[in-house]
């Protein structure tokens, strides 16, 4: 199990890498959350702890799952990756939208 400041700044570091692949200003960013840009700051250093609320928060504004934080891939996000989601989101469809997640689903079974 790692300890909390490793957790906090594996976290810390998502929340950065997110925020930039977003194109999201720390000034608009903490906007957003309603924080000092300071307290964004701290965060993305993993010098504060984020409550789980803070977080989900967090994760509404740059558009991932919550677990996305809690994941070991950070190395294995690749760019692409959000920029289909945002576009994959637009889609009004629900069986378009199924259909899509099931052939993605199929294709990373192989």
């Amino acid at each position: 199990m790692k300890d909390s400041s490793t957790l906090e700044k594996e976290i810390g570091n998502k929340i950065k890498h997110i925020r930039n692949m977003r194109h999201i200003s720390l000034e608009n960013f903490a906007k957003m959350l309603g924080v000092s840009r300071r307290q964004v700051q701290n965060y993305e250093r993993g010098l504060m702890d984020i409550k789980i609320d803070r977080l989900y928060d967090i994760a509404k504004i740059v558009k991932v799952d919550i677990t996305y934080f809690f994941e070991n891939n950070s190395d294995t996000i690749k760019d692409i990756d959000f920029n289909i989601l945002p576009n994959f989101n637009k889609i009004k469809d629900q069986k378009i939208k199924e259909s899509i997640q099931g052939l993605v689903k199929e294709l990373s079974n192989n």
